[in-house]
């Protein structure tokens, strides 16, 4: 059995196109969002979203390592359609972000919340 080590730094503008389209995607399942831009340089610190309908009532707050390693864990699994990991591939293994669309933020931020993909 072959073992690899990925290193992946999601760059703060990504970080921050991910969670601004993220919000088109998990509007379906999320009761509120919050972007937390409390810094000097105006950079997103962290985004914080409520489960709405989740029988728990999960808050977490998704900081830009958290969704790294979100990322990295959809992209290990591999469990979602090819529409979904296409994007996650370029973006872990080519830093292009820009095939991130809210159906692919959506899938993210889940993996980020509940350590899978559990709505959709």
């Amino acid at each position: 059995m072959a073992i690899a080590k990925i290193k992946f730094i999601l760059s703060q503008p990504d970080y921050e196109g991910i969670v601004d389209i993220a919000g088109y995607g998990i509007n379906y399942w999320a009761r509120a969002a919050a972007i937390d831009n409390t810094g000097p340089d105006g950079a997103y610190k962290s985004y914080t979203v409520r489960d709405g309908y989740g029988k728990d009532k999960v808050k977490v707050k998704i900081t830009r390592a958290g969704m790294e390693r979100a990322i990295v864990n959809l992209l290990t699994d591999q469990k979602l359609h090819n529409r979904i990991m296409n994007p996650i591939y370029q973006l872990v293994l080519r830093g292009e972000g820009s095939d991130v669309d809210a159906e692919v933020g959506d899938a993210i931020i889940q993996q980020a919340m509940f350590g899978e993909v559990i709505y959709g």
